[in-house]
C-alpha cells in the first residue's frame, strides 16, 4: 500500500472514530403509547429560573414518537404529552399528561397506556415505563419504596373525605401527618444512601421546596451536610445553597415574611393585612403558566366551598398583570388574590 492510499484509509478510520464517538453523545428515546393520541405533541422540558426550555418536540404517529438530542450529563426532564388539539387557543390543563424522566447520552425507550385519560384515568393512576437511563433506575428505586406509602396515603384521604364525623376526621389527619413524617424519613435515608446521584440532589432540593418548609433551620443545616463532600464543587451546589436559606425563611418556629402584594384592583396591601388572627390560613403560590400550580385549583375551590373558616391566599408571581387576571378569571378563583412577582425571592 503506497503512502496516498495509507494516508487516506487513516483519515477515513479516523473519520468513523469520530463519528462513533459523536453520535454516542446523543441520546435517542423511542416511545409507544397508548389511547387517543395519534396528533398529540410530546415534550422534553426543563423548568428553570429563565423559563420552559424543550429540549425536543415531536407529534405521535401510529402511537410511537421518537426524541433525540445532547445532555452533557444526566439531567432532570418532565415528559410532556399535550392531548388538546393541535391549535387550541386555552389548553385544558386537565389533558396534559406529564413525567419526570431522567434523560442520559444513551438509548432509551418510553411506555405508556394514556387509554381513558383524562376522563377515567388521573395521573397518579399512570405509571409509564422508562429503560435505558441509569440515573432513571435509581429514581424509579425511590418510587417503588414510595409507593405502598403514598398508597396508603391515598386511601387516608379517601376516608378522610367520606366521613363527617370531626373527632374521626382528626385521629384520620394525625395519622396522614405520621404518614408524610414517615416519607419525610424513608426520603432522608435514600438521599444518604445514594449521595453522587442527582436524584438524591433533586430529592434534596425538593425537599427544600415546599411552602411551609417541613423542617427546622437546624435540621436544614444537617441536610445540607449529606451532600457536600459529592456537590460542593458542582455548578448545581449554589443552586440548593440558595433553595436552603430560602426553606429557612419558612421553617418550623420561624415567623412567616411580611410584604407588600397588588389586589386585583391595583391596590398595594401589606400581606399580614389580609390574614385573620385566631384563624388557619393558607398561603398558596402560582403562576398562570405553572400547570401543575393550575392543576391543583379543583381540589382548591372544593376545600374552599367546604371549609369556611379555613382562609386560602393565593399569591401569584405572574409577570404580566394580564396574564394573571386572565387565568385567575377562567379558573374562577373566588377567594383572596394578590400578585407579586418577586415574592419568591422573598420567600
Amino acid at each position: 500500500m503506497n503512502k496516498m492510499k495509507m494516508k487516506t484509509c487513516m483519515m477515513t478510520l479516523a473519520g468513523l472514530v469520530l463519528a462513533m464517538a459523536a453520535s454516542a453523545q446523543n441520546f435517542e428515546m423511542k416511545g409507544k403509547v397508548k389511547g387517543n393520541v395519534d396528533g398529540c405533541s410530546v415534550m422534553l422540558q426543563k423548568y428553570g429560573l429563565e423559563g420552559v426550555t424543550n429540549l425536543d418536540s415531536v407529534t405521535i404517529k401510529n402511537g410511537e414518537f421518537t426524541l433525540k438530542g445532547v445532555v452533557n450529563q444526566p439531567e432532570q426532564y418532565q415528559m410532556v404529552i399535550d392531548m388538546n388539539k393541535p391549535g387550541t387557543a386555552e389548553p385544558d390543563y386537565q389533558k396534559i399528561f406529564s413525567t419526570r424522566v431522567y434523560v442520559e447520552n444513551k438509548p432509551m425507550t418510553y411506555d405508556v397506556d394514556l387509554t381513558g385519560f383524562p376522563a377515567e384515568r388521573d395521573m397518579s393512576m399512570i405509571e409509564p415505563v422508562v429503560k435505558g437511563s441509569t440515573t432513571q433506575d435509581i429514581y424509579q428505586a425511590y418510587l417503588e419504596l414510595m409507593s405502598p406509602i403514598q398508597d396508603k396515603m391515598h386511601k387516608m384521604d379517601d376516608s378522610i373525605n367520606q366521613t363527617t364525623d370531626l373527632a374521626q376526621r382528626v385521629a384520620l389527619a394525625k395519622e396522614a401527618i405520621k404518614l408524610q413524617e414517615e416519607m419525610r424519613h424513608q426520603t432522608s435515608l435514600f438521599i444518604q444512601q445514594h449521595t453522587t446521584s442527582l436524584v438524591a440532589f433533586d430529592l434534596l432540593l425538593e425537599s427544600f421546596s415546599s411552602l411551609p418548609t417541613p423542617y427546622t433551620s437546624q435540621q436544614i443545616d444537617e441536610m445540607m451536610g449529606w451532600l457536600k463532600n459529592d456537590w460542593s464543587s458542582s455548578a448545581q451546589y449554589p443552586m440548593l445553597q440558595m433553595q436552603a436559606e430560602m426553606a429557612k425563611h419558612t421553617a418550623i418556629g420561624n415567623h412567616y415574611i411580611d410584604g407588600t402584594v397588588v389586589t386585583p384592583e391595583g391596590k398595594q396591601v401589606k400581606l399580614s393585612s389580609l390574614i385573620k388572627k385566631g384563624e388557619y390560613t393558607m398561603l398558596e403560590f402560582w403562576a398562570s403558566w405553572c400547570r401543575p400550580c393550575r392543576q391543583e385549583i379543583p381540589h382548591l375551590k372544593k376545600v374552599h366551598e367546604k371549609y369556611k373558616d379555613f382562609n386560602i391566599i393565593s399569591i401569584s408571581v405572574d409577570e404580566r398583570d394580564a396574564d394573571w387576571k386572565k387565568a385567575m378569571a377562567k379558573e374562577g378563583m373566588t377567594w383572596t388574590q394578590v400578585r407579586n412577582p418577586e415574592v419568591l425571592a422573598v420567600w
